[in-house]
C-alpha cells in the first residue's frame, strides 16, 4: 500500500490525477491510500501535525501562496 499526496490549487486536477491512480490500481493491483490538498499550506500543516509520511508526493508547480517547489524543499526540511 502507497500513501500518495495530491496538491493541486484547482480541484478538477487533484480530481484528474486521483482518478487516473484509482484505475492504476486496478489494473496493477496496487492499493493505494490517497489524501487530497488544495494548497501547499495545507499539506505543510499536515506534515506538521502528523508523522506518518507519504510514500508519494503529487505536487503542482504553480500555485497561489506556496508553489510546489517551495513545498517540497519545506517538508524536505521538516522530514528527511
Amino acid at each position: 500500500m502507497y500513501r500518495v499526496a495530491i496538491c493541486d490549487d484547482e480541484e478538477k486536477h487533484r480530481e484528474f490525477v486521483k482518478s487516473i491512480l484509482i484505475t492504476l490500481s486496478i489494473k496493477t493491483n496496487i492499493e493505494f491510500v490517497i489524501e487530497l490538498f488544495g494548497s501547499g499550506e495545507q499539506l505543510v500543516s499536515y506534515y506538521e501535525r502528523h508523522e506518518t509520511p507519504f510514500h508519494i508526493l503529487i505536487l503542482d508547480i504553480e500555485m497561489n501562496g506556496m508553489n510546489g517547489i517551495q513545498i517540497a524543499r519545506t517538508i524536505r526540511g521538516l522530514n528527511n
